[in-house]
Parts: C-alpha cells; structure tokens; sequence
C-alpha cells in the first residue's frame, strides 16, 4: 500500500545522504528522526572513526542499542540502510578507502554536516581547530567531487558571533583573510597556535567559538561553487517531543549542571538570570536541519545562515522561571542521590569574580573535599572532588554566556517556519513559537531521574524523608 508523503518526505524519497558525527548528540538524534520519518529515503552514509578499540561499524551497533533507538525502535528495513564508512574527517581525504570514497561520489544527494568539537575541549585550541576548521574544509573539499550534490548543510553556533550585542543571519567579517589565516594556523605548533590564535578572537570569549566562526568563513569560500547553507543552533537542550520529551541522554551542557544542582552540589551559581539564556530543543534542531536541507531546493543568490533561537519568537519567562520550575520538580520528586537542598534561586545572581571564588571555595569545594575524606574512612572511592572540579570547568565556560543578553534577528529561520506545509510540521516541528519551555524543563528532569540517574518513582517516599533529614 503506497503512503501518501508529505513534501519532505516526497523530496528525500531515494536520497542518499552523509552524515557526519553521527555517533554525538546532535547527529545521533538526526539520524533517529531520519530512520524514523523519512521511510523512503535511500541510503544513509555514516563516517565514523575508530575509537577506543571499536571499529565505526561497532560503534553503530553500539549505538542502535542504547535507549535513544529503545523507545521506538526503527524498522529492519530502515536499519539496514544505513553504510558506515571509516574514517575521520579531521585527516586530509577523510581517511576513507578508495572504494568508499568512489562509492559517495556517485550516490550522495545531501551531506549534514554535524561533525564538531564541543565546550568540553575550549581549553585545547588544536583540538577545536582540526574538529570545528580542517574538519570542516576536508568535508567541502570531498563535498567538490560528489557528482549529484543537492544541499550542504553546516552546523555551527549562534555563538559564532558572539562578541556582537545583535546578531543577524549574516556573515560577519574576520580580522583576517580566512585562507591565509587557516594556513598559517596549519602551520604552527601547539604553542604558538595558542598564542597567535587570541590575537584573532576579536572580542570572542575562547577558541570555541572563534573556530566556529572561522569555519563559516571556509563554508561561505565554497558558495556557489556549492550548495551550502549554514544552520546556527543556540545551546542544545533536551528534546522538546521525541523520541520523548524531555530526552537527552548525556551529561554535557546545560543538563549535567542541572542535575549537580538538583543534587545539592551546585549551590552557587555566577548568572544573570535577568537574562533568556538562548536555546534550542534537540528535535526541533533535528528537524530543522531536515527542513533547511529541503528549503535549499529554493535557489539563492545569497548563501542562507538560520539563526536556529527561541527567544524573538517565543516568549516564555527569563531563566529565574526555568530554574525555579526545575527546583519545584526535584523537590517533589527528589533524587535517592541527593546531598543537599536542590539550589535556590536567589544563590543564582551575578557577583564579583573574588566573592564567587569564595563563595564556590565553601560551598563546593570544602563540602567535596569532607565526603570525599569520609568516603575514603569507609574505604570506598573518592569521587567529589573530582565531580566538583568538572562541575567549577562547566561553570566558568558557560559564565560569559549566563551573563550577557544577545539580540538575534532570525527572518529565514522565521520564513522556513511559516512555509512549511501543515503535515510537514506535525511530523517535522521546527515552530519553536509552541513549544511550553517550561513543560519542557520539567520534562528533562523526569527524563534525568529516570534515564542518567537510574531511577523510578518507587524510590520517592525515601528520597523524601531523606532530603528532610
């Protein structure tokens, strides 16, 4: 029996797509909406590289299997058309085999290109310049051969521009010939990559977001020699709908934090919450990328950049609202885990730099430093410390961000939206204007409790007496 397809379902029917960093958090949950809802679709290329002595194709096995691809799980059929091809694209041809590299040339339609270093690895600008830079220029340069490509779709980061108050879907000039600067850099050892790469930030916080902003520039040298367009996502939160709300199955980013707080570690926090901290709901970044990649279909003179951001088209309250909803939850539902009371609003505010080190020296580093010295008179494993120490790494990266506002203009964002047909956004959301953020954060703690902390609600009524005690 032949379904009847939506316009994005009809135009991805028989492509055959690459996909790049499938196996993080963004391409992972791409891949599962594609497995998904495009049932049509052709083959799905993956390029992973080996690690930690699992080859790329038992590193998907590895993936299919976690909870993510559990909760619905995805046909036989759609499984079995997924390729892996190993190699990496931080190394010059991708270090793929000639048969594979032949392979894509001849059957690729659309490349996502999702593959990045994250804010765990700011403090190692080589790191982040191979990840977020080389890898992103040897993606193109492959891009140049396939015979039939429709659409490149790059994700970099609202944050790319940060040093500016306002940000538009635009591209920003560098302080330097992009060329000249990537070879130069290319050049240049650890050390002196460091220090001639500061020079260059102008006004940007970390190498973070520098070489994201470089690679916009490496992306933008390729049109219109190539179709590419650029998708901006804000921070990426838990998923707003699917595979459920509230899904997120790791502690990077706003969500480990989140969970340390909800636990009683993190009890002091430098952050403006006056402010909207910007984000994004990873399902709806997914779909995105899937919407654009059929926007491109619309000829541009101009390449397209989608500042992926809920806050010109949603208005839900400033970050005290979501902290205190997240606090009521923990609450009611506390943790088995739990150390201490779940943070207060008020211990969240902006204070000097010499009062937060005191203040975060009482509260969370000598409260580590005495568990950790009774753990080890019961003789079992220090850990604390070492949890405290992640937690103080996350807090510094994210403070530039928790206490500054951003203006960000979004007209193609907003234009996608309003020209997606009716049965596309049912399955594929990308509306960030309906969804109940603060729903959502309930949602993500439900999530956590259940999924990274490993517990269900049969635990509570202890949790409860626990936490009172």
């Amino acid at each position: 029996m032949q379904r009847d397809l939506t316009p994005i379902q009809s135009f991805y029917k028989g492509k055959n797509i690459f996909i790049t960093g499938a196996t993080g958090v963004c391409g992972r949950i791409l891949l599962e909406k594609i497995l998904r809802s495009l049932l049509d679709i052709g083959t799905i290329f993956l390029i992973i590289r080996s690690k930690r002595d699992l080859n790329g194709a038992q590193r998907i096995q590895k993936l299919l299997q976690t909870p993510l691809f559990k909760l619905n799980p995805p046909k036989k059929s759609q499984v079995q058309k997924i390729v892996v091809i190993e190699g990496d694209v931080t190394d010059g041809g991708l270090s793929m085999s000639s048969e594979d590299e032949l392979r894509l040339i001849n059957s690729v339609d659309i490349i996502f290109h999702v593959a990045a270093s994250t804010f765990k690895s700011l403090l190692n600008y080589r790191e982040n310049f191979n990840s977020n830079v080389v890898g992103t220029e040897n993606v193109l340069e492959f891009a140049k051969k396939v015979k039939n490509l429709k659409c490149f779709v790059h994700v970099s980061t609202a944050y790319s521009n940060c040093q500016l108050s306002c940000i538009d879907e635009t591209l920003y000039p560098l302080s330097s010939n992009v060329h000249t600067m990537v070879e130069k850099f290319k050049s240049l050892d650890d050390k002196n990559l460091e220090i001639e790469g500061v020079k260059h930030f102008d006004g940007r916080p970390n190498n973070y977001t520098f070489t994201k902003a470089i690679a916009e520039h490496v992306v933008h040298s390729y049109f219109p020699s190539l179709p590419v367009v650029i998708a901006r996502p804000a921070v990426v939160i838990p998923a707003a709908k699917e595979p459920a709300p509230g899904f997120f199955d790791t502690l990077e980013g706003p969500t480990g934090l989140a969970i340390v707080a909800s636990l009683g570690i993190l009890k002091v926090w430098d952050w403006d919450l006056n402010n909207r901290y910007e984000n994004y709901p990873v399902d709806y970044l997914a779909n995105s990328l899937i919407a654009i990649a059929y926007d491109s279909q619309k000829k541009s003179k101009e390449m397209k950049i989608f500042n992926l951001v809920a806050s010109p088209l949603n208005d839900y309250d400033n970050d005290y609202d979501a902290i205190k909803s997240g606090r009521e939850y923990w609450l009611t539902r506390p943790s088995i885990y739990t150390l201490r009371y779940p943070i207060m609003p008020d211990r969240i505010c902006t204070m000097s730099n010499t009062e937060y080190k005191i203040k975060r020296f009482f509260y969370h580093t000598v409260f580590a430093f005495f568990l950790d010295l009774i753990l080890m008179i019961l003789g079992r494993k220090r850990m604390m410390m070492r949890v405290v120490r992640k937690m103080h790494s996350a807090l510094d990266v994210m403070k530039y961000f928790s206490n500054k506002q951003w203006t960000f203009k979004c007209e193609n964002y907003k234009k996608l939206i309003d020209e997606l047909d009716a049965k596309d956004e049912e399955i594929f959301s990308i509306d960030i204007s309906k969804v109940n953020f603060t729903q959502l954060y309930q949602d993500s703690s439900r999530i956590a409790r259940k999924m990274i902390l490993h517990e269900d609600e049969s635990n509570i009524p202890i949790a409860k007496m626990k936490l009172k005690m």
